[in-house]
């Protein structure tokens, strides 16, 4: 797809935050017509495990944290995350893993959900 690989010098930095785009929060493929001139726009897509293990181009020795703002779709990021750096022989154990609770968020600030709620909240709670 041509994404924008994540990179970073170790002069101070002790995390990173992985924001993705929009159709990547709202849980569409790049390829959906639904989402034609949003890929990639306000953030990095993400389709695949195999566009993270591209993203994860990083100083994992010397960072402490890696957050990543995904709203719905956020457990299979998380998952994805792990995976990804377990791929790259990164333990996940060595970093703070922050995670935004858009499921939540997305029910009770949005307005906009893609989970009821009962079984949205059973998936957040799943995460922790």
């Amino acid at each position: 797809m041509g994404q924008a690989r994540a990179t970073c010098s170790t002069r101070g930095l002790q995390g990173l935050i992985l924001e993705y785009d929009l159709p990547t929060t709202n849980g569409y493929d790049s390829d959906n017509p639904l989402v034609a001139g949003e890929v990639g726009r306000a953030g990095m897509a993400l389709d695949s495990l195999e566009d993270l293990e591209e993203a994860f181009d990083l100083p994992f020795d010397k960072l402490k944290y890696l957050m990543s703002v995904c709203n719905a779709p956020q457990p299979v990021n998380l998952a994805m995350i792990i995976a990804a750096l377990e791929k790259k022989g990164v333990d996940p154990g060595q970093l703070a893993l922050h995670i935004v609770n858009g499921i939540l968020i997305e029910y009770t600030c949005v307005g906009r959900y893609i989970y009821p709620p009962g079984h949205g909240l059973r998936i957040a709670t799943d995460c922790f």
